[in-house]
């Protein structure tokens, strides 16, 4: 099934793996991540709304010590938002996620992470699974 949205800067697919963004950037969107182990994580902000987005925007990020995280990437150092480890490794990164995974992905600017194959932070597998669960602007 093939969803256009009318905002010209936004087009997206849904898959079975959730919404795929094809290109641009202009809305935020709602993940949910879930791993095979048991993991499960929900509310995960990727991107921001129109107002503020240059100021204040989230992408995922793998942190040893405090699991998925969603620090603002618009600051010129990025670091985790609750332990502010600057060591944290953005989801699409080789060492957190599979490459050939990047067909089914999720993208905010130059950020873009696959859907599949990713860290997961309780078993340390590349089984970490995100979905868009909602869109906002």
């Amino acid at each position: 099934m093939k969803v256009t949205f009318l905002k010209k800067w936004l087009i997206a697919s849904e898959e079975s793996t959730g919404f795929e963004i094809k290109k641009g950037v202009g809305m935020g969107y709602s993940c949910n991540a879930n791993c095979e182990c048991g993991f499960n994580q929900d509310g995960i902000t990727v991107g921001a709304g129109m107002i503020g987005f240059e100021r204040q925007s989230q992408f995922p990020h793998y942190c040893e010590n405090c699991g998925v995280v969603e620090p603002n990437v618009q600051e010129q150092e990025i670091a985790c938002p609750s332990c502010k480890s600057k060591t944290i490794i953005a989801y699409g990164n080789e060492m957190v996620s599979k490459q050939n995974e990047l067909h089914d992905s999720i993208q905010w600017g130059k950020y873009k992470m696959p859907c599949n194959g990713n860290l997961c932070p309780k078993c340390k597998r590349l089984s970490l699974q995100f979905k868009i669960a909602k869109l906002f602007d």
